[in-house]
């Protein structure tokens, strides 16, 4: 990227993605000027060795026979010439390159100016797998069967031009589909894909069973996968590759995969339209990916629908019993829960690696049932998580404690209830309204 622009470029996409491209996936990184002026020094350090040799010279005279060809398709011959005549050398080139985009379709993945309606130069693939094999152009190649329609395919997605082959054609007769360098397990998702493109209506049995959380799973599986949230997170056992660059996979981004059933809608929403720091200790942080309500909403259906947790949101009401709320705070200090979880400061005497967040978020942003099953069982939510289980699965549903005669359940609960009264941890709801104004 280095001979490809400037500092200043890099440093101004960098700091706003979004100031010059409002549709980009690009996320903004929330940086410091200082930060941003790292990372731009970075990139442009990141340079080929010479860069590429021009592939051509500029030739004048092939310029005016190419664009001569281009208009003679569409305008007698004699009006084509005189068109060009009125031409300058730079609005040669500019009409050149505006055929050229419209020839090969670069406008199809790339936002063009002058394009936003152009139609696409594609064939149509909504019913690819019901065409007649007759009605392929296998042209001169003998390397594959002219019965089989998938042979053709393969063939195609692999060498996308070879049809050319032993052909003498005009330029504009000439295959356009570019070469994508898909390896054979890509060719095969494909081929698989295209052959599913049928005219008929498959039978009921064949389709799968569709339902709303179905939908939600393929849905937010797309959309994880387009803005690279498993870029950082494990979510549905995928992704994650960021956690290889740390020393202990709990200073990395936390799994996903219970996200729908340990955190609140509200919450997640508020949390996803303006990110706060939730573990202090990391030096990762979640960027702000300025996603609109219907993709928020996708995310937070998404999340819900791998849990089976679309349910709506219901205020827990703390039991305030005096008895049980004194108990369930002595148990929270019996086992020191602040020991690693941070109430505010961050506990000097621990490692990072034990460290925990804020339990004062706890009313606003945890799921009260869900905080029932993560202290009764820890390692069954989480594989390899350090939160220690202090009922053990051998005892239960007693418990080594003696609180509320030594019923596990009733001390969990009464942990819950404890923690559900602590107030004052950092909110992202008012993060998100500020965000929300500024938008």
């Amino acid at each position: 990227i280095g001979n490809k622009t400037s500092y200043e470029w890099i440093y101004n996409w960098v700091r706003d993605p979004k100031h010059y491209s409002p549709a980009t996936y690009m996320p903004n990184l929330r940086l410091t000027d200082a930060q941003v002026a790292d990372v731009a020094t970075y990139l442009t350090s990141l340079k080929g060795a010479s860069g590429d040799a021009p592939k051509a010279t500029p030739d004048q005279a092939a310029v005016d026979q190419v664009i001569l060809d281009y208009y003679k398709a569409v305008m007698p011959f004699e009006e084509a010439k005189a068109a060009i005549a009125k031409l300058d050398p730079e609005q040669k080139q500019v009409a050149l390159g505006q055929r050229a985009i419209g020839r090969y379709g670069c406008f199809s993945c790339h936002d063009i100016k002058g394009f936003e309606t152009a139609q696409s130069i594609g064939t149509d693939l909504s019913e690819e797998g019901s065409k007649l094999v007759t009605r392929l152009d296998f042209a001169f190649i003998t390397d594959i069967p002219h019965t089989s329609k998938i042979g053709w395919f393969r063939t195609k997605l692999h060498d996308p031009r070879i049809f050319d082959q032993g052909r003498v054609l005009r330029p504009e007769e000439k295959l356009k589909m570019p070469n994508f360098d898909f390896s054979d397990e890509e060719v095969n998702r494909l081929v698989t894909a295209l052959m599913s493109f049928q005219r008929d209506i498959q039978p009921a049995g064949a389709m799968p069973l569709r339902s709303a959380r179905y939908d939600y799973l393929v849905s937010g599986r797309t959309l994880v996968h387009r803005r690279n949230c498993v870029g950082c997170h494990i979510i549905e056992a995928d992704g994650g590759d960021f956690v290889k660059l740390v020393a202990d996979p709990s200073l990395g981004p936390p799994m996903l995969t219970p996200e729908g059933a340990r955190v609140q809608h509200d919450w997640l929403y508020a949390f996803l339209r303006g990110p706060i720091t939730i573990r202090p200790w990391l030096s990762v942080r979640m960027p702000t990916f300025g996603l609109d309500d219907q993709n928020v909403n996708r995310v937070i259906s998404y999340f819900g629908s791998i849990s089976n947790n679309m349910v709506p949101f219901e205020t827990h009401e703390v039991v305030r019993a005096s008895n049980l709320e004194a108990t369930g705070k002595q148990l929270f200090e019996k086992l020191k829960c602040q020991q690693c979880h941070v109430l505010g400061a961050i506990p000097k005497d621990q490692p990072t690696s034990n460290l925990a967040p804020d339990l004062r978020m706890a009313s606003e942003r945890l799921e009260p049932d869900w905080i029932l099953q993560w202290l009764k069982n820890p390692a069954a939510i989480l594989p390899g998580t350090r939160m220690p289980s202090f009922w053990p699965q051998d005892v239960y549903p007693k418990s080594l404690y003696p609180e509320f005669g030594g019923e596990a359940d009733a001390q969990i609960r009464a942990i819950r209830d404890h923690l559900l009264t602590l107030r004052g941890g950092p909110s992202p709801k008012t993060a998100a309204t500020k965000t929300a104004n500024e938008n």
